[in-house]
């Protein structure tokens, strides 16, 4: 997921609108073409090509599962990464 502020989407929403159809679609993109993908890690890591043959990648989802998001936050607070549950509702679309 990626974050902006407020001051950011209101002062120039058709860029907050444009990123946010170009990572859709990168996002459908990187989903379809998984040896591209694999290919790409490559270029950015030290897996070899071996490896990245047989990994199985995540899938990229444009959408956000909130029910997903809230297991992390709650997790965070399990685990002592955060102190208090964080407002979703704020967070989120």
């Amino acid at each position: 997921m990626y974050f902006t502020s407020t001051e950011l989407a209101s002062r120039d929403p058709d860029l907050v609108k444009r990123f946010s159809e170009a990572m859709k679609e990168s996002l459908a993109y990187a989903d379809s073409h998984p040896d591209e993908v694999r290919t790409a890690l490559g270029g950015y890591t030290k897996i070899s090509p071996e490896v990245r043959a047989t990994m199985i990648l995540p899938k990229w989802p444009a959408e956000i599962n909130r029910d997903s998001v809230q297991a992390l936050a709650d997790l965070a607070v399990t685990d002592g990464l955060l102190t208090t549950k964080p407002d979703l509702d704020k967070l989120l679309p």
